[in-house]
């Protein structure tokens, strides 16, 4: 399966549903910087882009992780993704949300979860 394919809000199970609303911003968020969701076992792994980014920087870790079995999510950090204004309008502490709200998702199905991120992510993910 492609990327859209787990991307899509079709192929995610319920209570993974990313709260749009917490985007603060109307605008649309661009192609493949959706946040990204693949499950597989009971491991878990939080793959977190660095500020500035998008999930389009960790999509190729997240299917080699899942390819090995690992359930993995890329949450797309609120404001990115979308415009530098709308990036603006976001502060540290959203971005801590975002990764909060992933991760309460992940323990929800996963025993173990690990955290992969690159390079401002690695920090929001302490």
């Amino acid at each position: 399966m492609n990327y859209l394919e787990y991307g899509s809000p079709r192929s995610r199970p319920q209570h993974l549903k990313f709260n749009k609303e917490k985007q603060m911003t109307t605008e649309t968020i661009m192609p493949g910087a959706e946040p990204s969701f693949f499950p597989g076992n009971d491991i878990g792994v939080l793959a977190c882009h660095g500020v500035t980014g998008t999930t389009q920087s960790m999509r190729y870790l997240g299917q080699h992780l899942h390819g090995a079995g690992y359930t993995v999510i890329g949450p797309q950090l609120n404001g990115h993704g979308i415009s530098l204004q709308a990036m603006a309008k976001t502060t540290a502490s959203d971005w801590i949300a975002s990764v909060d709200e992933v991760l309460t998702e992940l323990r929800k199905t996963c025993s173990q979860i690990y955290m992969s991120d690159l390079s401002m992510g690695g920090t929001l993910t302490l």
